[in-house]
């Protein structure tokens, strides 16, 4: 085990910090009024803020033929962005897109973004690994986003994504010009998943806009007393506060609390979800089980 978990630490050394922190693909508008001269990709790193995007790369792939093509800035054309020597911001977020975007960290010309069916992609690798035309690989793959304007599905695109993720329509709502889609809670869903994206007003830069929807999971569920139980925030939207009342008396104000159940019981866990746009509650009963530990046998 000692040599096998050495390796596997100097293996984590190499990895950049960036995919180490779990930069993502977190916000997309492809499809923009005036010319799509609003046009952005934004990433971000989970909240951390000041993240270095070293040994990172983003590519974006065509549908018609499923390569990958280039996108044109001032200075010429880029086959795939390489991001050494770039940073997230105070937030947690970087952005590439044109120039009349917000927080924009790269520039690119207007009307570059295809519309779908089509694809976005952040690897561990060096932007010479990705020369026009190069075909859909997952090596290295960190996140992807596939996506569409009511488009059909894409096959060769969709295995950058976990098995069984869908193909985001950001004509969904039916006003694609005036929305993008992007993760419903900054991060939410994680890496090659795209449950999680929603249509909303473009927030580059920024949490998304939509009003908290609570959602959590815990593991394990059951137990022998003492039981502790992990608890994740699952929620949707801009949540900034979280209330947990785990049903025997215990509370927290942490996003992704432990708690530990003494007392044999089931109990049912509630969670609040905080933020600008209001607050949202999920209570899932009997959610609990915890069994009485076996005695044990004194001898005289």
């Amino acid at each position: 085990m000692r040599p096998r978990a050495s390796a596997l630490i100097a293996l984590l050394a190499t990895v950049p910090l960036a995919a180490a922190q779990g930069v993502l693909i977190n916000e997309l508008d492809a499809d923009t009024n005036n010319g799509d001269d609003m046009e952005f990709v934004e990433l971000y790193d989970g909240g951390a803020g000041n993240t270095p995007l070293d040994g990172l790369v983003l590519v974006f792939y065509r549908g018609d033929g499923d390569t990958t093509y280039h996108i044109a800035t001032e200075s010429g054309d880029v086959d795939a962005f390489d991001l050494d020597g770039y940073t997230t911001d105070a937030n947690g977020y970087f952005v590439i897109g044109t120039a009349g975007v917000p927080t924009v960290a790269i520039e690119i010309l207007p009307n570059r973004i295809k519309n779908g069916p089509d694809a976005v992609a952040l690897y561990m690798a060096d932007a010479e690994d990705f020369p026009e035309f190069t075909l859909v690989t997952t090596t290295n793959l960190v996140d992807a986003l596939v996506y569409e304007t009511n488009d059909e599905d894409d096959p060769e695109l969709l295995t950058l994504l976990n098995p069984g993720q869908p193909q985001v329509n950001e004509r969904a709502l039916g006003n694609s010009p005036i929305v993008s889609s992007q993760r419903c809670a900054s991060g939410a869903g994680g890496a090659r998943n795209t449950f999680a994206y929603a249509q909303g007003a473009p927030t580059p830069g920024a949490p998304p806009p939509f009003s908290p929807a609570a959602e959590f999971s815990g593991s394990p569920s059951s137990g022998v007393a003492p039981l502790t139980t992990s608890f994740v925030d699952l929620s949707c939207g801009n949540v900034t506060s979280w209330s947990w009342d785990f049903g025997d008396g215990g509370t927290s104000n942490v996003q992704n609390p432990n708690h530990t159940y003494t007392s044999s019981g089931t109990y049912t866990v509630s969670l609040t979800a905080s933020g600008p746009g209001g607050s949202d509650g999920e209570t899932k009963t009997n959610y609990i089980t915890v069994a009485a530990a076996a005695p044990v046998a004194e001898f005289a």
